[in-house]
């Protein structure tokens, strides 16, 4: 389990904090059935770190959430891709 937290400095996921500066854009994706919480996928000009995936509580308002995004990085299109899920999956 981590701990995610978003302010005004970036994302913190755990100890790390991403600010910012090194974030490319953001997508948020809802599951169709809406059976589960949306995930916010962060792109970032990190090479260790160029994606983040990050599940959110389903307390979260992911509207709200959106608009604070939106005022720091744009919105960008993106993928969930295979190796996203396994890294779900897997805890990454």
């Amino acid at each position: 389990e981590h701990f995610f937290q978003l302010s005004e400095k970036g994302l913190s996921i755990g100890n790390r904090l991403y600010p910012f500066s090194i974030m490319h854009s953001f997508s948020m994706f809802e599951h169709i059935d809406g059976d589960k919480p949306p995930l916010l996928s962060i792109k970032t000009h990190s090479l260790f770190s160029p994606h983040l995936i990050v599940p959110l509580d389903e307390n979260i308002n992911a509207d709200m959430m959106y608009a604070f995004l939106f005022a720091y990085i744009d919105e960008g299109e993106h993928e969930v891709t295979l190796a996203d899920h396994i890294a779900g999956w897997l805890g990454l």
